[in-house]
């Protein structure tokens, strides 16, 4: 009701002319908002957004392939995703955390004011955490580039993953799966405030379409079962990743990725996964 008589203030307002609702169809502007949501309209190019598809391999219990790649396959459309390690570099070219980014772990302690008290660690952050510091540490151990000048820094790239495929993302008519990444270089104080914008739009995963259960049926002639649906899920969170996980990435987690970051000054990034935050199903759909 208090939608209703907001949209009655509207109507009434002095900044509103009723003669621009006429030929208005809310089917037609809905229409319009379901094809902006393909990879042209939110999901531009520009602004380095992938379109792609994966293959799910399709299982019954007592049947028997010759091998994985011999099962059948149903192949799941509409995955919008960006390059994982591009959005490394453009984080890092962003000149608005540019001093704030914590490109060295480090170990935080705090002195108790009384005389010959040891000193105490503390934990505040993922830069200080133990998981980074050794992380550091076996990435300094390896051999410098030497295409490096002796300039370039040597650092690490946190990253934070986050998804929830029980809260979609809706738009128009089509519900996607978010998949966010954060940078734990930067302090949780920042990644946690909306207004500083420190989320960074990863991926977004349609549902198991519902003519998967056609597809099933016409192979084998019965419908899936929960378990069979289970196993597809899980089949389509990993076949996504491994679109993530590309070979440019895996060569930037080898070798790091040379960036002129936000601060000016030249670094080699080597990025690491430290956190992989996601609810019960889609645990399930990676431990299962």
């Amino acid at each position: 009701m208090g939608s209703f008589n907001d949209l009655i203030d509207v109507i009434l307002s002095d900044g509103f002319n009723p003669e621009d609702l006429r030929g208005f169809s809310s089917e037609s502007a809905q229409a319009r908002l379901d094809g902006y949501a393909e990879a042209r309209g939110t999901f531009s190019e520009k602004d380095g957004w992938i379109e792609g598809a994966v293959e799910i391999s399709l299982p019954k219990t007592g049947v028997q392939h010759a091998s994985e790649q011999a099962a059948p396959k149903f192949k799941v459309e509409g995955i919008h995703y960006r390059n994982l390690t591009e959005l490394i570099r453009g984080a890092a070219q962003d000149s608005r955390f540019a001093d704030l980014y914590h490109w060295h772990p480090n170990k935080l302690f705090w002195v108790p004011p009384q005389p010959n008290q040891q000193p105490i660690r503390v934990y505040t952050d993922n830069y200080n955490s133990d998981a980074m510091n050794r992380e550091y540490e076996k990435i300094r151990a390896q051999p410098r580039n030497p295409a490096d000048g002796p300039d370039v820094e040597t650092v690490i790239c946190s990253l934070l993953v986050w998804s929830d495929a029980t809260h979609l993302t809706n738009f128009g008519a089509a519900s996607l799966w978010p998949f966010y990444l954060y940078l734990g270089n930067l302090s949780k104080y920042i990644r946690g405030m909306p207004t500083e914008f420190a989320a960074h739009h990863l991926a977004y995963i349609p549902s198991l379409p519902d003519h998967l259960k056609d597809a099933y049926t016409e192979i084998y002639g019965v419908p899936p079962s929960e378990d069979v649906l289970t196993f597809c899920k899980r089949e389509l969170v990993q076949q996504i990743w491994l679109l993530l996980l590309d070979e440019k990435f895996m060569e930037a987690y080898k070798h790091g990725i040379l960036v002129e970051c936000g601060d000016g000054v030249t670094r080699r990034i080597f990025p690491r996964f430290f956190t992989y935050s996601a609810d019960y199903p889609e645990k399930y759909a990676h431990y299962a």
